[in-house]
């Protein structure tokens, strides 16, 4: 089977932050390669395998950081808006 690439691109004005926070995270850890690119607002991650199963494992751990974010930025709005 030939190689899979897939690259998921998000924009978000904490793009800068959330690659420091998670670059450290990425390493090999299965069948798939992941890296990740940041300039400006964007995320780029590029995910790299043989198989499908493999890049759908990735894609949802991927998912689960960018859904850590959001979660966090909506909480931390929430408290702004609670202290005004």
């Amino acid at each position: 089977m030939s190689d899979i690439v897939l690259t998921l691109d998000v924009n978000d004005k904490h793009a800068k932050e959330m690659y420091d926070s998670i670059i450290h995270d990425l390493f090999d850890k299965g069948r798939a390669d992941v890296s990740l690119k940041q300039k400006d607002n964007k995320l780029s991650f590029i995910i790299k395998s043989k198989d499908f199963t493999s890049v759908r494992a990735t894609v949802n751990s991927v998912l689960m950081k960018l859904r850590m974010f959001s979660e966090l930025d909506t909480r931390l709005k929430e408290n702004k808006i609670d202290e005004e």
